[in-house]
């Protein structure tokens, strides 16, 4: 069964719902971390195919030879970088004016 917030969690509600599911991929319980979230059957995810993306690192389709991937465990990230980071750039729109319009 999916996991479910309520609207009004709080950021370490969802950051542990986040943790939960990393955990489950780092152990490579591939079954479980796909019934651990909603998937739409439109886009025809499995556990399979999740693991086959995460091997592949967004390559589903690996060549004989590839190195197979996987998910870093968050507490061995945390230990060699305690301040994990994401750069983000927000692009405003803006307002040209031409002359004569």
């Amino acid at each position: 069964m999916p996991v479910e917030l309520l609207l009004d969690s709080s950021d370490e509600d969802l950051l542990d719902a986040v943790r939960v599911w990393v955990r489950l991929l780092e152990q490579e319980y591939y079954h479980e971390a796909f019934a651990y979230t909603h998937q739409d059957p439109y886009h025809e995810w499995t556990p399979e195919l999740m693991r086959n993306v995460i091997y592949g690192y967004g390559i589903p389709e690996l060549e004989p030879g590839e190195p197979l991937y996987k998910v870093t465990s968050v507490d061995a990230v945390v230990e060699s970088n305690d301040k994990p980071s994401a750069e983000v750039t927000f692009h405003m729109p803006r307002e040209h004016h031409m002359e004569g319009t």
